[in-house]
């Protein structure tokens, strides 16, 4: 991943941090307009496929409710989708690229 610019490393912060409060929007609002920014656009396409991951394991989670596993995974799937996010904020923060875990890769790198 190249150096990223003061602005691009202020972009990803922004971005992950406001993922917490707007779910995937707010990745997908900065993987659709910074286009010219490889930085911003490898942490956009991780929150991406993180908060598209996280979507189905809250729908798995819900499903498994009935057999009372559900309830702890949604606490776990909980605290994950808050800390992760500021973790990721503050790589980005660093200029550092970071891979969410638990994530599937939906969106690939344009390289691969």
């Amino acid at each position: 991943m190249p150096t990223a610019s003061q602005d691009d490393r202020n972009m990803g912060l922004l971005m992950h941090l406001l993922s917490i409060v707007i779910g995937f929007i707010s990745p997908l609002i900065f993987y659709l307009i910074k286009k010219d920014s490889p930085f911003v656009q490898a942490h956009a396409r991780e929150a991406l496929n993180f908060h598209i991951s996280m979507m189905i394991y809250w729908f798995a989670s819900g499903i498994l409710i009935i057999v009372l596993i559900g309830i702890p995974m949604m606490l776990v799937l909980g605290a994950l989708q808050f800390i992760l996010p500021i973790i990721a904020a503050v790589k980005a923060s660093s200029g550092e690229p970071y891979k969410y875990p638990l994530s599937i890769r939906f969106l690939k790198p344009e390289n691969m």
